[in-house]
């Protein structure tokens, strides 16, 4: 298993030991890795794969890879009202808790939305992703996956508000990824990476 390869405590595993519940949302099964060394920190981990599931792509869109996200933000929900990621009871809301967007990424990489026609819903097939210019004028592309991240980050925040989780909630937003060159001249569109 992924969490094997890891050698140190993760924060989970720190949380947990102190008696707190934990939870996390990721895109693919191999994010076991954060149940760090003992394989259980994570009490409620929710990974429902993005690339590849029955031969389908979800990243070749921007609007598939935003419900591959919502699925997640609506675990983060069920999470903050003190449930499982899929509603069954799970005694309070983790003490830590977080998940992974994909939308701004896939947004910023895709050369051509929907490419291959694979992603049902897409409104936005065969449009680039990536910015207009230099100073980071985001594509409609790329400007959907920011609003609909945007969106999702406001439904967490309104649901740690009427649980009364946002004054003692630290809420932290962050990229894991650096991408390619903003500047559309400097560098080329590519087909998103796994």
């Amino acid at each position: 298993m992924p969490h094997n390869a890891i050698r140190t405590n993760t924060v989970f595993e720190v949380v947990k030991s102190r008696g707190g519940r934990t939870a996390w949302a990721d895109k693919h099964p191999a994010y076991d890795l954060v149940n760090g060394p003992s394989g259980k920190g994570v009490d409620d981990i929710f990974t429902p794969e993005i690339t590849n599931v029955g031969g389908f792509d979800a990243t070749v869109s921007v609007d598939c890879t935003i419900a591959n996200d919502e699925l997640k933000v609506k675990a983060i929900i069920n999470q903050i009202n003190g449930l499982k990621h899929d509603g069954s009871p799970a005694g309070g809301a983790p003490a830590v808790f977080g998940m992974n967007f994909q939308a701004v990424s896939v947004g910023q990489k895709l050369a051509s939305d929907n490419s291959d026609g694979s992603c049902p819903q897409s409104t936005h097939t065969g449009k680039p992703g990536g910015y207009v210019d230099g100073a980071g004028t985001p594509t409609e592309v790329l400007a959907f996956g920011l609003q609909k991240t945007d969106e999702a980050l406001g439904d967490m925040i309104q649901a740690l508000k009427q649980r009364g989780l946002y004054e003692s909630t630290l809420f932290i937003v962050s990229a894991k990824h650096g991408q390619s060159t903003i500047n559309p001249v400097k560098g080329q569109q590519a087909r998103p990476f796994r």
